[in-house]
């Protein structure tokens, strides 16, 4: 995946941290005003990151952390929020949600980002009760356009999505909803090689339903999905989960400038 960074914001003076950009970009739609302060921390993933000393002494005095959870972030940040002092409030999106969700990629899926909206506005609410009416209208707002989104994604699709193989689980559930046919996935749990069977089966699978494209993650070198595209002959399509502190998306945009890219290379020449 592309580089991790802990966000910082200012919410009327309160001091908040978000663990990866879609966060950030989620926040800075609920609560605008903030400002934002990034500490890039070098191209790795959730998986193994390891926060620098810098890191921890820019948050100090944060009131509150969003994170992820289990199975992307959690342990690095809390780690990290046992180092704190005052302790901050804590929001573990993936954590909130009943059941848990099997695949924890929570900001890549409509039906989740719906449920979600409401857990992150009534915890930023809590945080800054200035807020907490503006955090309101604005969290109407997001819901609202999440349910265009959605409508005009599924009613608005004039031909069927061919099938794809996916490196990393990150797009399964997105995918799912859309109708768009995911044969399986290269590495089913993160940074763990597949073994030869599996891997086998799998391009059995794709071969049988003609994949011809493998989807794999922006910044990543993935030698493993690039023989299995190879031994398929497909091709590969670079999508980007995460998106960048510079200018971080809200999980809606991230998901709209993927599926646009992915409509482009699908319907562009030679496809």
């Amino acid at each position: 995946m592309t580089s991790w960074i802990l966000s910082i914001f200012l919410i009327s003076g309160v001091k908040v941290g978000a663990s990866i950009p879609p966060l950030a970009g989620w926040i800075r739609v609920l609560a605008p005003e903030s400002e934002v302060v990034c500490m890039l921390q070098g191209a790795t993933s959730p998986h193994n990151f390891s926060p620098s000393p810098s890191l921890y002494r820019n948050l100090q005095n944060v009131k509150g952390l969003v994170y992820v959870g289990r199975g992307v972030d959690r342990t690095w940040v809390r780690r990290m929020i046992r180092a704190l002092s005052p302790p901050p409030a804590t929001l573990p999106l993936n954590e909130r949600l009943h059941p848990a969700p099997v695949d924890p990629h929570v900001w890549l899926s409509l039906s989740r980002l719906a449920i979600l909206t409401d857990t992150l506005a009534e915890w930023l609410r809590r945080l800054d009760p200035a807020l907490e009416e503006e955090i309101h209208v604005r969290s109407r707002q997001y819901l609202t356009r999440i349910q265009q989104v959605r409508d005009s994604l599924l009613h608005s699709r004039a031909t069927s999505y061919p099938p794809v193989v996916l490196s990393h689980a990150a797009w399964l559930v997105l995918f799912q909803e859309l109708g768009i046919p995911v044969i399986g996935v290269v590495h089913p749990v993160p940074d763990q090689p597949p073994g030869p069977r599996s891997l086998g089966r799998l391009i059995e699978r794709a071969r049988k339903q003609g994949v011809r494209w493998v989807i794999v993650d922006r910044g990543e070198r993935d030698a493993v999905s690039e023989a299995v595209a190879r031994e398929l002959q497909a091709r590969i399509l670079v999508l980007d989960p995460v998106g960048s502190c510079d200018n971080p998306l809200d999980p809606l945009s991230l998901i709209l400038k993927n599926l646009r890219h992915l409509e482009r290379v699908w319907n562009g020449p030679g496809s």
